[in-house]
């Protein structure tokens, strides 16, 4: 499955596909979420960090009172003498958004999401009070060691597709091979009442064409024969 950074550098991979976000971008971001889960080189965060093992929130991100959020919940925890609110989310990808959601509250200018520098969104981000000493901190994390996280969640995820989209293309295959169809739907189990119904209008439908072509073939002959009765009666 991967290393958890692995895991966030896929999804900010995909997501950048999606979005049209740069390298540069998505390396500022996890050059963050490097430095707040404390991941290691294989990308393991550190055993004490909570965010990340309970609230699937790579980035240590705050619950907010008046931006709009992803977050689902809070969970409140004594900083020294502050009582800090930890966002909580769903996902990571709910995390992804959220960071996302942040940026453009603090209105990001489109040429960061562009941008080829990873620490420009480090910079950006210290500005808007993300935290103090950003760039010393966060910016000083090995833009090689990202870029691998990044690299190797990318694999996965193309990986994870062309799984995923081979057992489509398979699923669909059975489904339109005939008598094998019915066999193969009951066994995934959601669409056995769907594969059973299908069968059976199939089986109806092909019953109704036979039972039409025979008495089209009946007609036929008897309309043939007919007349040559009728013609050999008159004559005896």
């Amino acid at each position: 499955m991967g290393s958890p950074a692995v895991h966030i550098g896929g999804i900010l991979w995909s997501q950048s596909v999606l979005n049209g976000w740069s390298q540069g971008f998505i390396e500022g971001l996890l050059k963050i979420s490097t430095f707040e889960c404390g991941f290691d080189e294989s990308g393991e965060p550190a055993s004490t960090n909570k965010c990340y093992y309970l609230d699937k929130n790579p980035w240590g991100m705050l619950f907010p009172s008046v931006r709009p959020t992803t977050a689902i919940s809070s969970r409140s925890t004594n900083d020294g003498a502050n009582n800090v609110k930890y966002a909580v989310y769903k996902s990571y990808w709910s995390a992804v958004k959220d960071v996302v959601l942040w940026l453009q509250y603090n209105k990001a200018p489109d040429s960061l999401f562009k941008t080829s520098d990873p620490l420009d969104v480090v910079k950006f981000c210290e500005s808007k009070g993300w935290n103090s000493n950003m760039v010393q901190n966060h910016g000083n994390v090995s833009t090689d060691k990202v870029r691998g996280f990044i690299a190797k969640g990318k694999k996965r995820v193309i990986i994870m597709s062309v799984v995923m989209t081979s057992l489509t293309i398979f699923t669909l295959s059975r489904i339109f091979k005939g008598s094998t169809k019915t066999k193969f739907l009951k066994a995934i189990g959601p669409l056995k009442v769907f594969a059973s119904k299908t069968a059976m209008r199939s089986r109806r439908t092909m019953t109704r064409g036979r039972v039409v072509a025979r008495r089209m073939r009946r007609k036929t002959v008897s309309a043939v024969k007919a007349p040559m009765r009728r013609y050999f009666r008159r004559r005896k």
